[in-house]
């Protein structure tokens, strides 16, 4: 993210600027706190986030509700454009004095059939990173889909396999929320 000049009294635009930046989603897992929850979820507030095998994405299990997770990962990894403006309530909710604290995080969606990984640009996860503090936005302009393709065929197959692997091999979450049914289940 980059550094710029206030944009109004107490709350510095550069803390209200977001963008994807390209660094490993996490190299440890650390806990993050969304206040307000998540949309549709308001009592899904406390999530660990923990690193997955590809260093492009990582996982949100849930704290408060066993067997919940989301797959998150940096749209600039992903090679997505995006950059939006947050508005002053998001930038006062997350307590950002510096945009580099700033970590833009997107939901994907795995599908078994036919094999499929999108991502919800719709409504990114912010996370003020010293802090542990985080924000879902919804952006009200059509500029980003809710469903923007990642990975289709079977490249996302292979990806899907060896997520759903990393899954069975750690006993802490047997289940993905963001892993959708395959069809006839």
């Amino acid at each position: 993210m980059e550094q710029q000049e206030p944009a109004s009294a107490g709350t510095p635009r550069s803390a209200r600027r977001a963008k994807g930046a390209s660094a490993p989603v996490t190299t440890v897992a650390r806990e993050i706190v969304f206040p307000q929850g998540l949309v549709g979820c308001p009592d899904w507030r406390r999530f660990h986030l923990a690193p997955e095998p590809f260093e492009t994405c990582g996982e949100l299990v849930s704290l408060d509700h066993p067997g919940v997770s989301l797959m998150v990962a940096d749209p600039a990894w992903l090679g997505i454009e995006y950059q939006f403006e947050l508005d002053e309530d998001d930038g006062e909710a997350l307590h950002l004095e510096r945009a580099e604290d700033a970590r833009l995080f997107c939901i994907l969606t795995l599908h078994r059939e036919p094999p499929a990984i999108v991502a919800n640009l719709a409504g990114p996860l912010i996370i003020n990173w010293p802090e542990g503090v985080g924000r879902q936005v919804i952006l009200d302009h059509l500029a980003y889909p809710l469903r923007a393709p990642v990975i289709a065929g079977e490249a996302a197959r292979a990806v899907i396999e060896a997520l759903t692997a990393a899954d069975e091999a750690s006993p802490a979450d047997p289940s993905h929320a963001a892993l959708a049914p395959t069809k006839g289940a």
